[in-house]
């Protein structure tokens, strides 16, 4: 996949979505109607197979594990968005002669990196003090070093740089001390006093009222204890999210917390706030309040015109309705995929060469309007494999907006 700028070529060079080219796309599906339909398998993405061209990846044994207040030096890099414990890190490490050996070595040896947050503003050009320690899962043989890994544990730099330093500081990697940051849930104080003679009815009384009986063993009016009404906030997560995903979510609330954080359509600031937070119901409460005033669709993050709705958005991998890829200069993109897309024009040919998504071609999408990169569209190369065609939209070049009318 091309980087970044690929995407700004000229305007002459952009291929429209014509009445030519509908014609042509029309004519496809056309002969291929009589294909055996086949839906996409959304597991292989995951696996970031484009890596290695050579071969699979090859899983690593053995594993570090950092506990919340651990101290120590972590090798890391950079990346133009937030990203959340749990999520899937493909990294491909050119080789560069500025890498310190003890960076590579602790890489390869202790099989950990941190990846450092940019700041919460809608430039993503310079690096905070936060990011999240990743546990390499999959290696490619031989150079350069790919690897696939997982977001496990957030961590602070103990010894920031003042300003902050720019993202391309992080082309090499460095080493930086860090402190491993906790995820402090707090338990429901009415469990406390709670009545186990209510237990045989409180799935007929329904929690809400429940609730209020326990709180009446208590010198604190109910409301009080609603703050920490774990089980409400997570109904109203689960509901947001089962319509596009079905069951496939976390089970415990701190996974499910960065889980919805990741999934979320939202500002650059706003997934910052998410990720410093260390209290999980505090967080439970900002997703809440960020659910209630979702915005509708996305627009071009430099000029303002309308790329997608939110209701095409659809997940293309089994980690959630976002994901995170690697192009072949090791630039890391945070995508969101849709069915459908509007104001994009392509530029250059279709390739098939370090496709993210097995089975399908790529082209690069610029805005219409000023021709920034706003992402890619997805063609089948098969007859038959649902869907046809898709869009994945990178989320930094996009901003979630309310539908206006000038939008429309």
């Amino acid at each position: 996949m091309e980087g970044e700028d690929s995407g700004r070529e000229s305007e002459g060079a952009h291929e429209s979505m014509d009445d030519e080219d509908v014609a042509i796309a029309d004519a496809e599906t056309e002969s291929w109607s009589g294909a055996e339909e086949e839906d996409f398998d959304i597991t292989l993405p995951p696996s970031h197979s484009y890596l290695s061209s050579t071969a699979r990846l090859e899983p690593v044994a053995g594993r570090a594990v950092l506990e919340p207040g651990w101290l120590g030096k972590v090798p890391c890099l950079a990346h133009h968005s937030v990203v959340f414990p749990g999520e899937t890190v493909p990294v491909l490490l050119l080789p560069a002669p500025h890498h310190p050996p003890e960076a590579l070595a602790t890489i390869r040896n202790a099989r950990l990196f941190g990846l450092l947050c940019p700041c919460p503003d809608d430039s993503a050009a310079h690096v905070s003090d936060y990011g999240v320690v990743c546990e390499v899962l999959e290696v490619t043989p031989g150079t350069p070093l790919g690897f696939k890994a997982r977001a496990h544990r957030r961590f602070r730099v103990r010894e920031p740089s003042r300003p902050p330093p720019p993202l391309h500081h992080y082309e090499t990697v460095q080493m930086l001390n860090v402190v491993i940051l906790p995820d402090v849930l707090i338990v429901d104080p009415l469990r406390g006093v709670r009545l186990a003679s209510m237990d045989a009815r409180r799935p007929r009384a329904g929690p809400h009222v429940a609730r209020q009986i326990d709180a009446t063993l208590t010198p604190w009016p109910p409301f009080i204890y609603d703050m920490f009404d774990s089980d409400r906030l997570e109904r109203v997560v689960r509901t947001h999210f089962e319509a596009a995903v079905g069951k496939r979510l976390p089970t415990d609330l701190v996974s499910l917390s960065f889980w919805a954080a990741s999934n979320l359509v939202l500002g650059q600031r706003d997934r910052f706030a998410l990720f410093v937070v260390d209290d999980v119901l505090q967080r439970l409460h900002m997703l809440v309040q960020h659910i209630g005033k979702q915005r509708r669709v996305v627009c071009c993050a430099a000029c303002g015109t309308l790329v997608a709705r939110l209701e095409h958005s659809f997940a293309m991998s089994s980690d959630g309705l976002h994901a995170t890829f690697c192009n072949v200069g090791g630039h890391l993109h945070d995508v969101m995929t849709v069915s459908e897309a509007t104001n994009l024009v392509l530029t250059g040919g279709r390739s098939e060469e370090f496709s993210w998504f097995p089975g399908y071609a790529w082209s690069i999408a610029v805005c219409a309007v000023c021709a920034a990169h706003i992402g890619w569209r997805f063609d089948a190369c098969k007859r038959g494999l649902r869907p046809q065609r898709f869009w994945a939209i990178c989320r930094n070049y996009v901003q979630p907006h309310d539908l206006v009318d000038s939008a429309e």
